[in-house]
């Protein structure tokens, strides 16, 4: 093959290739605008932590594209060099595909591997990593709890002027709408963010997992020493005297779980970032349980004030 046919099939691949890898990453990148869905006329200071939801949200999703399109590029690339000439746009596409599924795990492998090479340094970067992802998903859950707290207030406050007669209709109407709005984007922004967030866990978990399986380590031996807690000191208390006077034997502490072999070592780290990892989806899910209580709660005591924000659903 000469250069110029070279340079030629290469830049041929990688046009078909981003092209591929957009359309593959497409679904991963839709999200809300930048701005709010909504005039916000009423309630502000309710609003402000949605705008660090909207940040988290982006950032979760920037960081999944660019693996995905990252790996898409490598295996199109492969996949265009493999399949000749007369396939070549096939075999960049399927390559793209490949990659762009792949992409994620094994790009980001492939990376850890050339940026640290010591294997004990490697696996606590993996901890590092999740932890990471786990702390932002965790400040935008407590934005999200900090407006659904802010609205519930708010809530409580309209429908108090609604009974006491103090608000027109219209202004109640547009209050409610406000609150009903901004409820609903906070959920469709931790929805995002969440989906970005599984993906990255995802990740990092296939990589490190695929990593121990190479070295010959049990996954599952290591989530039980992840799992593993000591067992706190208990005092032993004696019981009360009988009716006869005499002492009842002292109560002894259950005996203390044995401590797993591999509970120190230090691809065990990582292992106890997935499990809180694990617990941070938990409390996601209860951020989106509260979100349409609150919903369903506005509408339910806002009566007439629900109009077209109510219906509209979602």
């Amino acid at each position: 093959m000469s250069l110029q046919q070279f340079r030629t099939r290469t830049g041929r691949a990688v046009a078909t290739v981003v092209c591929g890898s957009f359309l593959v990453s497409a679904c991963q990148t839709a999200g809300l605008s930048d701005k709010p869905t909504f005039e916000v006329a009423y309630y502000k200071a309710c609003y402000e932590p949605i705008n660090y939801l909207r940040e988290s949200e982006r950032k979760m999703q920037e960081t999944v594209v660019m693996g995905a399109i990252g790996g898409a590029v490598i295996g199109g690339l492969a996949g265009a060099f493999l399949g000749g000439d007369k396939n070549r746009g096939a075999g960049a596409l399927v390559g793209a595909a490949g990659g762009a599924l792949a992409g994620g795990a094994g790009a980001y492998l492939m990376q850890k591997r050339q940026q640290v090479t010591d294997d004990n340094t490697r696996f606590a970067s993996y901890a590092s990593d999740i932890q990471k992802d786990t702390a932002e998903m965790n400040r935008a859950l407590a934005a999200a709890e900090q407006a659904q707290t802010c609205y519930k207030t708010e809530i409580a406050n309209l429908t108090a002027k609604k009974k006491a007669g103090s608000i027109r209709l219209e202004e109640g109407r547009a209050r409610l709408a406000e609150i009903v709005a901004g409820l609903r984007e906070a959920k469709g922004l931790i929805e995002g963010a969440g989906k970005r967030f599984d993906d990255n866990i995802g990740t990092y978990q296939s990589a490190y997992e695929q990593e121990l399986q190479e070295k010959g380590i049990d996954v599952a031996e290591v989530r039980e020493a992840a799992s593993w807690q000591p067992t706190p000191a208990a005092a032993t208390v004696a019981e009360p005297k009988a009716k006869d006077g005499k002492k009842t034997p002292a109560k002894q502490p259950a005996a203390a779980k044995a401590k797993p072999a591999k509970a120190d070592q230090p691809y065990v780290a990582a292992s106890r970032e997935l499990r809180t990892a694990s617990q941070t989806n938990d409390r996601r899910r209860q951020v989106l349980l509260d979100s349409d209580q609150l919903v369903a709660s506005a509408c339910s005591q806002g009566g007439e004030f629900g109009g077209s924000a109510c219906r509209a659903g979602g």
